[in-house]
């Protein structure tokens, strides 16, 4: 590559990607409820402790955190996002399909069906 070149975006898209949801360990402090491990087909990405939430206000609003670390700025826990989407209409199919995949695992996880697991998007 020539000095002083961006590198290129590459992109491609596929029709339908994979999302399942292949562990979950309970963990319940505030409005977190566990974590879970969260694949995507392709590429076949494995996301690690995944934070799942249930909002308490009753409204029954629940969303995924993403893998992060944790750092303290002035005496207080903030967290750096390790995995994010590239726009908000990736981060909403996203979170819908892990959401999705979680329902599903839980279902599973009472009748027994590992095949009820995947949810596609």
């Amino acid at each position: 590559m020539p000095k002083n070149t961006a590198p290129k975006s590459v992109s491609s898209s596929s029709a339908t990607l994979q999302v399942t949801i292949t562990e979950f360990k309970s963990f319940e402090k505030g409005m977190l409820k566990g974590f879970a491990t969260v694949e995507i087909h392709p590429p076949g990405l494995r996301l690690k402790k995944c934070g799942y939430f249930i909002h308490s206000d009753g409204s029954g609003k629940r969303w995924f955190n993403w893998p992060s670390e944790s750092y303290m700025k002035d005496g207080k826990r903030e967290y750096f996002r390790l995995v994010e989407a590239a726009d908000s209409s990736s981060h909403s199919k996203l979170q819908s399909a892990a959401l999705d995949a979680i329902d599903r695992y839980f279902e599973a996880d009472s009748s027994g069906s590992a095949s009820a697991k995947e949810t596609l998007y």
